[in-house]
């Protein structure tokens, strides 16, 4: 594991002043297959500089990845940042079949195929649609043949960690989720970023502790990494969407609409530098994990040149507690 040592020999490489707003993005729409619209954040690149597709996660937006836009167009990379399905300004959906990773994959590639972009650095955020460069949170794993065994992770989890990483997802699968999400919005988003990352591992991360929390209306004190504006307009995005979409994403995942019963998985081998960035102090997509999944991936040949970096002082939201140590990892991919 690189951690701390090498990142600190990567940010004295770039000065502070890499995050001097530059207004050269814009936000597009485009009608996609399956008769959706996707709202997207868009930058061009300039003196031949990569662009980055960034891809947020649960339960976001675009929005997510303001500070990594603003530091990456100020040095002229280009950007793509969508509102993926079930998110923002984007599409909608209530059906869960269309929330497969196969299609939203899909729409993502008419996107870039609709502005003329023929190779990115892909960075994903919590989850991910794409064999990406960059993993943030959580690790690359390939698709298999069956659903996701959560009664399997939780166990394993409790076991080295003493506490499940995904305990939370059986209550996301329940029907009245989305409901209990939209009355207790405030304390379920206090709960997802709170003042003290450790309060996952109690609050989150076991079976029935979520909607034990959101029940009772809890609230936990607000981090010191999101301003009352930037709080305000997370609210009007998850409020105006709703979390139907969202957990979507989710009871796809759990119904088995991601697995693929003929896909070799040498196919899925990314022969590309790869980085883990995982945030210290992250419940769930711990860096234990992530650096276990490298050590993996470099023996089976799925990932050759995969480097794991740990950010310390940030937990999940890694891209907005600790923007700067992580957008300069970033633009150190480009080439």
């Amino acid at each position: 594991m690189l951690g701390i040592r090498k990142l600190t020999t990567v940010l004295a490489a770039v000065a502070p002043s890499a995050y001097a707003l530059a207004n050269v993005a814009t936000v597009k729409t485009l009608a996609v297959s399956g008769g959706h619209t996707y709202s997207y954040t868009i930058a061009p690149s300039s003196y031949g500089r990569a662009t980055y597709l960034l891809l947020h996660g649960f339960p976001s937006s675009s929005y997510d990845w303001r500070h990594t836009i603003r530091a990456l167009t100020a040095e002229s990379f280009g950007v793509v940042a969508p509102d993926l399905l079930g998110y923002g300004a984007s599409s909608k959906p209530t059906a869960v079949e269309e929330y497969s990773q196969e299609k939203i994959s899909g729409h993502v590639v008419e996107i870039l195929q609709h502005e003329g972009i023929s190779g990115v650095v892909g960075v994903g955020h919590d989850w991910y649609v794409f064999r990406h460069k960059t993993f943030l949170a959580t690790p690359y794993s390939p698709v298999g043949p069956s659903p996701i065994n959560l009664t399997a992770i939780n166990t394993q989890t409790r076991s080295a960690f003493g506490h499940p990483i995904y305990g939370y997802w059986g209550f996301f699968n329940e029907t009245d989720a989305a409901s209990v999400m939209d009355k207790h919005h405030e304390s379920f988003t206090s709960l997802l970023y709170p003042g003290d990352a450790a309060i996952w591992k109690t609050d989150v991360c076991p079976v029935g502790s979520l909607r034990k929390w959101l029940d009772a209306d809890k609230k936990s004190s607000k981090p010191g990494y999101i301003t009352d504006g930037e709080w305000s307009t997370h609210d009007s995005i998850m409020l105006g969407g709703g979390y139907t979409g969202p957990l979507n994403w989710y009871r796809a995942a759990m119904a088995g609409l991601n697995r693929s019963p003929t896909l070799n998985t040498a196919r899925q081998s990314i022969n590309k530098r790869v980085i883990f960035i995982s945030g210290a102090d992250d419940a769930v997509g711990r860096p234990e994990l992530a650096e276990q999944t490298a050590n993996t991936g470099r023996k089976s040949g799925l990932l050759p040149d995969v480097e794991t970096f740990v950010v310390p002082n940030a937990g999940h939201w890694l891209q907005i507690e600790q923007s700067f140590r992580v957008s300069t990892i970033l633009k150190s991919l480009d080439g």
